[in-house]
């Protein structure tokens, strides 16, 4: 009984009831939780941001933060962050069509665990994201293995392109494993701006992060 919830979205994958796997992984998905929880803390905040992203509008004060990580030194936690946003198109929060500000920490798994955005790495470093995760790690695999591997219109869809057959379980599980020796739970609340300046291969030593066996990016 334990692991209803966690059925019923296979057995809506298998009925093909969409909606309710998209509605299941908006609540409980690696996002869900903190979103409630930033919900909660700044109530006003969040409801101005969310107008003004709506209206297409961005958050200069927000911005100007995050861009500010573009002059820190190269070899930085930070500045290895900036370069991931730029180098693959993506945006910084407080930007239109940008990442919510409480899923800061995935881009930032993405540099930790070295991994690019293609539709294969977005399943492992979700992998590897989970493994650290106390919360919910089911459901986060599950949104990325939906959307590359199975590709439904799940959630998520609006700002990926579907893919089928991604889910490699050799890689998947070698990820998931090397996230297990993590010393961090980055979605829970996770305050990163203090190891920003750090240097990343001294980053992901303080957090027991190992290299990639291979296919890594750096």
């Amino acid at each position: 009984l334990g692991h209803r919830v966690e059925l019923d979205v296979f057995r809506n994958i298998h009925a093909g009831r969409l909606r309710e796997v998209s509605k299941v992984l908006d609540e409980h998905g690696f996002g869900g939780l903190l979103r409630r929880s930033y919900l909660r803390r700044h109530p006003v905040a969040s409801k101005l941001r969310r107008a003004r992203t709506k209206l297409g509008l961005g958050h200069a004060d927000l911005i100007r933060t995050y861009r500010r990580y573009g002059l820190l030194e190269p070899g930085t936690l930070g500045r290895a962050y900036f370069d991931f946003i730029e180098s693959n198109g993506l945006r910084f929060p407080g930007e239109a069509d940008s990442l919510a500000e409480h899923l800061v920490y995935h881009d930032l798994a993405h540099v930790l665990g070295d991994f690019e955005t293609t539709p294969e790495d977005e399943i492992l470093v979700v992998a590897f994201q989970a493994a650290t995760q106390a919360h919910n790690p089911f459901f986060s695999v599950v949104t990325p293995i939906c959307l590359f591997h199975l590709g439904l219109e799940t959630s998520g869809a609006r700002v990926v392109r579907l893919q089928k057959g991604k889910w490699k379980p050799g890689p998947f599980f070698a990820e998931f494993r090397r996230g297990m020796d993590c010393r961090v739970d980055f979605s829970d609340a996770w305050n990163f701006r203090p190891h920003m300046r750090l240097p990343l291969a001294e980053a992901r030593q303080r957090f027991g992060i190992a290299p990639r066996a291979s296919g890594g990016t750096s």
